[in-house]
């Protein structure tokens, strides 16, 4: 039989997408709407992608690049480091940062 699952459960890459988006959209202070002008793409789409319910293409990924000014690549990474729970730089995304010793 069938079971219902949350889509995040199903589709662990989808859901680290969808953050990914949603965290440079609005690393930007963009709302979905201005994204949406931004590349072309219907507002309940950029919804449905930040949230998981639907799986964005790679020409969509594309759009989404040019409008937020970065590299396809830069999205795939993000969603990486969404999945992974890690930065470029190693950190993790486990707690707020440490503030560093005054060096001598």
């Amino acid at each position: 039989m069938f079971s219902i699952r949350r889509m995040d459960e199903r589709t662990p890459t989808t859901a680290a997408l969808g953050r990914a988006v949603r965290r440079l959209r609005r690393g930007r202070g963009w709302t979905i709407d201005d994204l949406a002008a931004r590349s072309g793409l219907h507002p309940t789409y950029l919804s449905r992608i930040e949230r998981a319910r639907s799986n964005a293409t790679w020409a969509k990924v594309c759009q989404l690049a040019d409008a937020l000014g970065v590299a396809p690549s830069d999205i795939a990474r993000a969603a990486e480091e969404e999945r992974t729970g890690t930065r470029a730089d190693g950190d993790t995304d486990a707690g707020p940062a440490r503030p560093q010793p005054d060096g001598p």
